[in-house]
């Protein structure tokens, strides 16, 4: 189904986040703006983090841009994100600040490669992190990668 977020090899890689990240560790998820640009929201497996490994993402739920927020600009901040990994790439100093800023430690790539439902160019290219000094491949099996985001940022 071309609808389907998650797989197996999710499951498996969510298994092994959970054993094998700090409990505290945060992710950069696929995904894409959506209802007319005005929200993110995930492409891949790894919008079930929370819920399956207990980890922190990018991701909120999809309310998040009708509820109040955990700071003031919630919204802001959550898109900002999202913003500047998709203008600038991953490896590029704006978007490395933007992840420091946001606390975020790991980058998961899913099985379905942030190709739920979204049809522009990829995001998140694995290639491109291995290429990268500023991450660090732990985990890849079948179409799921996960990286550390080296600190210096």
């Amino acid at each position: 189904d071309p609808h389907t977020l998650l797989t197996r090899p999710d499951l498996r890689a969510m298994a092994w986040v959970e054993t094998h990240t700090p409990p505290d560790s945060r992710f950069l998820g696929n995904s894409f703006f959506a209802f007319g640009d005005t929200l993110i929201v995930g492409s891949d497996g790894g919008w079930w983090l929370p819920q399956l490994a207990g980890r922190q993402t990018n991701l909120p739920p999809i309310n998040y841009a009708t509820e109040a927020g955990l700071q003031p600009g919630y919204l802001a901040w959550v898109n900002d994100l999202e913003r500047t990994v998709a203008e600038n790439g991953t490896d590029y100093p704006e978007t490395l600040q933007a992840l420091a800023a946001h606390g975020s430690t790991h980058v998961y790539l899913g099985q379905r490669q942030g190709t739920v439902n979204y049809f522009g160019p990829p995001v998140l290219d694995p290639e491109m992190l291995l290429a990268s000094s500023n991450y660090e491949l732990l985990y890849h099996q079948d179409r799921v990668w996960v990286f550390a985001v080296k600190p210096g940022w």
